[in-house]
C-alpha cells in the first residue's frame, strides 16, 4: 500500500472509467471524485477516506466507501486553474 492512515490523497476525476478486477466502482461514489480526503483506514487492501460516505450506514459495515490505490493519487500543490485565467496572461 502506497498511502497511511493519515496521509492526504485525492480522489481521480476519472476513478470510475478505471476498471478494477476485484473492486467495482459504483455511480454514488462519482460525487467524490475530485475531492482530497484523509485516510481514514486501510482494509482488504482499500482505502476508507474521511467523510467519504455512503447513503448506506451498513455499507462496507460502517457506512465508508473502499477506494482502490488506483483510484487515488496525491494530491497537487498547484491551485486549480481554469481557461481563462491561463488566457489573460497572454493578453
Amino acid at each position: 500500500m502506497i498511502y497511511n492512515v493519515g496521509d492526504t490523497v485525492r480522489i481521480k476525476e476519472n476513478a470510475w472509467d478505471i476498471n478494477h478486477p476485484r473492486i467495482g466502482f459504483a455511480t454514488p461514489m462519482k460525487k467524490f471524485c475530485g475531492g482530497t480526503y484523509v485516510v481514514r483506514e486501510i482494509i482488504d487492501n482499500c482505502y476508507k477516506l474521511e467523510d467519504v460516505k455512503s447513503d448506506d450506514p451498513a455499507m462496507n459495515y460502517d457506512g465508508y466507501w473502499k477506494w482502490v490505490e488506483e483510484w487515488i493519487e496525491e494530491p497537487s500543490d498547484l491551485p486549480d486553474v481554469n481557461e481563462s485565467e491561463i488566457m489573460s496572461l497572454f493578453n
